[in-house]
């Protein structure tokens, strides 16, 4: 018997949110909002003096691959200007102003984004990359595990 995509997500999720459930299979990961948040709050932290430009570079960069691939941000040419965005958040206070924009814009449509993207006929659905998105950003949103896998 096959399981169905709905049926694998739902699994993840309460692998991820079990209390019994070891530690290798739990959720490792931020969510993209968070982790955007994150970046601007690194940049910010570097006009102060508190960090040097190549540490909030790598941060930025390595925020890209998850931010490209993320269809709760939204489209794909928003994905495209966030991580424009990124590139230049170290050398630019007007691209950390564009970031915080865009990130506080996009936070409270991230599910909706996801829908949007589960509802358009031939949307390549990647099922471990949907479960753990949602099951971060609900933790980020600061949903506790026992009321989500509840």
């Amino acid at each position: 018997m096959a399981i169905s995509d709905n049926d694998y997500v739902t699994a993840r999720l309460l692998d991820f949110w079990g209390r019994r459930t070891p530690w290798q299979r739990r959720l490792w990961n931020l969510g993209s909002v968070c982790l955007l948040r994150e970046v601007i709050e690194t940049a910010n932290m570097l006009s102060a003096g508190h960090f040097r430009p190549g540490t909030v570079a790598n941060l930025a960069q390595s925020a890209i691959p998850q931010v490209l691939q993320d269809e709760g941000l939204g489209s794909k040419f928003l994905r495209q200007e966030l991580k424009e965005s990124l590139k230049l958040v170290d050398k630019d206070t007007s691209a950390v102003r564009r970031l915080e924009i865009l990130t506080e814009d996009i936070a409270p449509k991230y599910l909706e984004h996801w829908l949007l993207f589960l509802a358009t006929p031939g949307s390549k659905i990647r099922c471990e990359f949907l479960a753990r998105s949602l099951g971060a950003h609900l933790l980020d949103a600061d949903f506790s595990p026992e009321q989500l896998h509840r």
